[in-house]
């Protein structure tokens, strides 16, 4: 099975300055997903602060949220997943990536 999925951050990558998304960044998005691609916000924004853009882009797909740290089905508003990392796996994973 092949996957088809563009993966968006909202903050310097979608939106503009000005927290905005650009008509052509949703037209091309649009054209994006009747060519069959799924498109996902992923961001470090909680998903309260997503719901605008999610709306906006009229997405059918999950969020990625709060840093990674939990999966939100913006159409029922509901958490699906939830792995916040402990203090302890945190600290371990900055100390591999410092080395």
């Amino acid at each position: 099975m092949t996957y088809r999925v563009i993966a968006l951050d909202l903050d310097g990558t979608l939106l503009t300055p000005q927290k905005t998304i650009l008509p052509e960044s949703l037209a091309s998005l649009q054209k994006a997903k009747q060519a069959g691609y799924q498109v996902l916000i992923v961001t470090g924004r909680h998903h309260v602060a997503i719901h605008p853009f999610y709306q906006a882009l009229r997405l059918d797909t999950p969020a990625i949220c709060c840093n990674g740290t939990y999966l939100n089905n913006g159409q029922s508003k509901q958490t699906n997943s939830s792995h916040a990392l402990s203090l302890f796996n945190r600290c371990t994973s900055a100390q591999k990536f410092s080395s």
